[in-house]
């Protein structure tokens, strides 16, 4: 079959086209967003094998052609700028990184994470008294994908909304630390009652640090039943972040019984970012909602495992559910698994689904997708 509209895409892989190396200057935008892409891969590849120097490297050339581009993905690769740094020590120029992304980028999807991972560095530099517990650093595995924003955005180095919750926050962090039993129920009071939004985000992060039976079940309490979905969101990524076996227990008790949409896609996050692939599968086999299917299954391209693999080429299902088989693909791409998108594109009939196969190939740098490449030319 001639594949005509993803054969710009093969020769770009080919080489017949600019190289990434090329001045990105002289390149056409869609020429400049490939590129851009391309380099953004390089750099969550980078942070996968904790490669923080070439990763800050790569996430910056991306970002300065994405922010040109005005791409959604430009505050995402700030992002992994910032974090990258962080993980290599350099807190101010993390931290300079996280102040371009407030100030550019508000109303991005990354906000939150922006908003932890400056939480992190406040708490290393002694802005938040130090748990009992070590603070659990920010998975380095695959890329913590957006989503997470919502009302709990934090500006750079902002404290409390007043010296009064912050001398309750902090004391409420000691008091963690020395009698638990008393501090449980306080924080709680805060995080259930009528105080600012950062208040509340970050009781909850004092609450998470315990990592004890009663805070978990404090902490899963929160999820369930607060009544502001916001809350149960934030509740939901720390019991995935920190809270161990019996927080990846309580996420997949909340997922079976909650009816927040909100939520549902929350605890699918935090499977991806604490690695419970086995979660993910069973989500992106039963859930009957198609957007949070799709989701499960994106989460599962992200989470980079021999088991997500086998699973989502199993899922695959073609035109038979276009939906489904697009979110595969995505995943596949994500996963970077040449080998599995070349043989679903030996079988597939659909023009469209094959179309879009063999364009995320011709995005990989991989000897698999460039000899399939060269065999559709010659077709």
């Amino acid at each position: 079959m001639k594949i005509t509209r993803s054969l710009p895409y093969a020769l770009v892989s080919l080489g017949l086209a600019a190289s990434l190396s090329a001045q990105t200057s002289s390149a056409s935008p869609k020429e400049q967003q490939k590129q851009a892409t391309q380099q953004y891969q390089r750099g969550l590849d980078a942070i996968n094998a904790a490669q923080w120097a070439k990763a800050e490297v790569a996430m910056a050339q991306a970002q300065t052609v994405l922010a040109k581009l005005q791409s959604k993905d430009a505050s995402g690769a700030l992002y992994w700028e910032a974090y990258a740094a962080a993980k290599q020590g350099e807190r101010a120029k993390a931290m300079a990184a996280l102040a371009r992304l407030q100030q550019d980028y508000d109303h991005s999807d990354w906000q939150q994470d922006a908003a932890a991972l400056r939480m992190q560095l406040d708490l290393q530099r002694g802005v938040l008294a130090p748990p009992l517990a070590p603070v659990s650093p920010l998975p380095a595995l695959a890329p913590a994908p957006p989503g997470w924003h919502d009302s709990f955005t934090l500006a750079p180095g902002r404290r409390a909304t007043n010296d009064a919750d912050e001398l309750k926050l902090l004391a409420l962090n000691g008091l963690m630390n020395t009698e638990p039993s008393k501090a449980l129920p306080l924080l709680e009071k805060v995080i259930n009652g009528n105080s600012d939004a950062t208040v509340k985000d970050r009781a909850l992060f004092v609450l998470a640090q315990s990592n004890s039976p009663s805070a978990i079940a404090t902490l899963t309490h929160i999820a369930q039943s607060n009544s502001d979905t916001s809350v149960r969101e934030h509740a939901v990524r720390y019991l995935g972040m920190m809270g161990g076996q019996k927080g990846a227990a309580a996420l997949a008790q909340i997922y079976a019984t909650t009816n927040s949409i909100a939520v549902k896609r929350s605890i699918l996050r935090s499977y991806m970012v604490g690695g419970d692939t086995t979660q993910l599968i069973a989500a992106a086999k039963a859930e009957q909602n198609q957007k949070l299917r799709s989701e499960a299954i994106r989460e599962l391209g992200l989470s980079g495992s021999p088991q997500a693999l086998a699973a989502l080429t199993g899922l695959y299902q073609g035109a038979r559910d276009r939906n489904a088989s697009d979110a595969v693909i995505q995943a596949l791409f994500l996963h970077s698994s040449a080998q599995a998108l070349v043989t679903l594109a030996r079988k597939e009939t659909d023009p469209r689904l094959k179309e879009d196969i063999v364009q995320k190939l011709s995005l990989m740098h991989d000897p698999i997708a460039t000899a399939y490449l060269e065999e559709l030319l010659k077709q």
